[in-house]
């Protein structure tokens, strides 16, 4: 007689489908939509606090990375640019041509966020909060020189000092504004951390920025 086949070893239990993770979708156009509009009214009431209160910063793109980091660089490159068509409806025809300058700072925060992962840490995304700066003030500048013809009320009284200490108009209006632009988006950058913070989890899962992707120790990590 044969001896007995012994029968084969029990295959491991299937992992039940509710442990598997769950398949990311895009967010719905609806809800990318209303992000963007009110990205919009966010830079327009930073701009109106600071005129109202006359504070030595700008505030008027905060919206701007927001969307950028959230959405993607293009999204927030359109509310740079709708905010600043708006705008011109409140101060007038002088703020088109600074659209330019909100466009640009969208993309370089969303593509240094999200192309060169300069949001994975604190200090990274700092630096990359100093590189939009340098990105705007380079933009900014000519505009200044070219077409308003002088500064606005947060940079005269430090363009007038610069002016005292180098007798050279260009070069005061250049270190004024690239002062005020540091502080600008630096603080415009964080808060825009604490915005995207708050998103719903399918803005946030696939934007690798420091305390709010789930990946990089963010809410519901």
């Amino acid at each position: 007689r044969r001896p007995p086949v012994p029968s084969a070893a029990p295959s491991p239990p299937e992992t039940p489908a509710e442990t598997a993770a769950p398949a990311w979708s895009p967010p719905s156009l609806r809800l990318v939509l209303v992000l963007m509009a009110l990205c919009v009214v966010a830079n327009l009431v930073g701009r109106f606090l600071v005129v109202q209160l006359k504070l030595p910063i700008h505030l008027d793109m905060v919206g701007t990375a927001t969307a950028a980091i959230a959405l993607g660089p293009w999204y927030g490159a359109g509310v740079g640019l709708a905010s600043n068509l708006a705008g011109a409806s409140v101060s007038g025809p002088e703020s088109i041509p600074f659209a330019l300058v909100n466009v640009a700072g969208a993309l370089a925060w969303g593509y240094g966020v999200r192309r060169f992962a300069m949001g994975r840490s604190l200090p990274r995304f700092l630096g990359l909060n100093v590189v939009v700066a340098l990105v705007c003030s380079a933009l900014a500048v000519p505009l200044i020189l070219w077409y308003l013809g002088s500064v606005n009320h947060t940079q005269d009284f430090l363009t007038v000092t610069l002016l005292e200490l180098t007798g050279v108009r260009e070069a005061a209006v250049a270190l004024a504004n690239m002062v005020v632009s540091l502080g600008d988006k630096i603080i415009s950058g964080f808060l825009a951390l604490v915005a995207c913070s708050m998103l719903p989890l399918v803005l946030r899962r696939r934007t690798p920025l420091v305390l709010v992707s789930p990946d990089l120790g963010g809410p519901d990590a």
